[in-house]
């Protein structure tokens, strides 16, 4: 029996108010009945993606206050019993004047868009190659082998 999962993030991003947000990803994992070592023992249950799977790059915004990227995820074609978990891996690079916290622990994703990280932005500054991490929990050998298919969103706001 091979068991598979193919996961895939679909990523928008939006411009409002002289500001942009680009993200570049896409991630798929395949599990196969191989990795499954004894018969009657479930999969471990947890993918995770590379430290860097996605980068989240902006410029622009007020001249002086604060920066807010939030998340959120739609269900195209998804079992209930999987979620998935982000954070970002490092503060990528750009401006002085654009700092980051937050967003360093695992979140778990919801349908309604919640703060990922957030920062002060002095002078409409950049911040570049912010590196994202996902992980998909609950994978189990009695979800059906199919492709699973979300969106995940994230927008730019200060």
């Amino acid at each position: 029996m091979k068991v598979s999962v193919f996961f895939t993030i679909l990523l928008f991003s939006f411009v409002s108010n002289g500001q942009q947000i680009n993200v570049k990803s896409d991630w798929s994992e395949t599990v196969s009945s191989n990795e499954i070592s004894e018969a009657g023992l479930d999969y471990a249950g947890t993918l995770t993606s590379d430290a860097a799977q996605s980068s989240i790059s902006f410029s622009g915004g007020k001249f002086l206050g604060f920066y807010f990227v939030s998340v959120s995820k739609e269900e195209i074609d998804w079992d209930s019993r999987l979620s998935v978990w982000i954070r970002r891996t490092g503060d990528g690079n750009g401006s002085p004047f654009a700092t980051i916290s937050g967003g360093t622990n695992y979140m778990e994703l919801s349908d309604s868009e919640q703060t990922f990280y957030s920062g002060w932005n002095a002078t409409g500054g950049t911040r570049r190659n912010v590196p994202v991490q996902y992980q998909m929990r609950g994978v189990s050998v009695v979800i059906p082998a199919k492709s699973y298919l979300l969106n995940v969103t994230y927008t730019l706001s200060d």
